[in-house]
């Protein structure tokens, strides 16, 4: 099947049919706003049915909640492992710490991505605003969640683990919440490019209007 799409505005459900038993349909992205133009031939019926089943599992909350989750475990294990041997952390505590961080990312990751999206939207931050302004988005959506919940984290690891090593732990959090401010960006950055990869809305969005951000 040859499948071509074009990332330009068109009108909404226009189709057009062509020799050979090809269909063109237009398909609004819910990540862009911009309908795509997607070309396929006339057998291909059922990848018509999976794009639009795609972009309506998109608009599902457990299907956005199951793509944040994805896309903090996907950033903060490696992160988190690395940052925790530099501390000087015993082994199965970083071990207990980062499989209770799955769990504990489960349930704070999509609260960040709620929160992100409220301040994008509160402050108007699309794709073309100032860098400052996508770094407040995303500081004041990541840090603040993450410094608590990193805090249970150390705590339930060294309880797991039976290794209380308070200091080490202490400076596996100052090193952590410090960088927790330069990591909300490109966590923040991250999780819209999952976000879109998944046909979800990112935070920082592209403002359709504005034919700079559609390129």
């Amino acid at each position: 099947m040859h499948i071509v799409n074009m990332e330009r505005p068109v009108e909404k459900g226009s189709e057009s049919h062509f020799p050979g038993g090809r269909l063109r349909q237009s398909v609004q992205s819910p990540a862009t706003g911009v309908y795509s133009v997607v070309m396929l031939r006339r057998e291909g019926n059922l990848s018509v049915k999976l794009r639009e089943e795609k972009a309506d599992g998109a608009n599902r909350p457990f299907y956005k909640y199951s793509v944040d989750v994805v896309s903090g475990w996907l950033y903060y294990t490696p992160t988190g492992i690395v940052q925790e041997m530099l501390a000087g952390k015993d082994m199965h505590a970083i071990v207990a710490t980062r499989t209770l961080g799955l769990v504990a990312h489960a349930t704070t990751i999509r609260p960040i991505g709620l929160v992100r999206n409220m301040v994008a939207a509160k402050l108007n931050v699309t794709k073309s605003s100032p860098f400052l302004d996508k770094v407040k988005v995303n500081l004041i959506g990541v840090t603040p969640i993450q410094s608590v919940t990193y805090s249970a984290m150390l705590l339930g690891g060294m309880a797991w683990a039976g290794v209380y090593d308070w200091e080490a732990s202490a400076r596996a959090w100052v090193i952590t919440v410090g960088l927790g401010v330069l990591h909300s960006f490109p966590y923040g950055w991250f999780q819209d490019r999952v976000r879109r990869f998944f046909n979800v809305q990112p935070a920082i969005k592209i403002d359709a209007t504005k034919p700079e951000e559609r390129s």
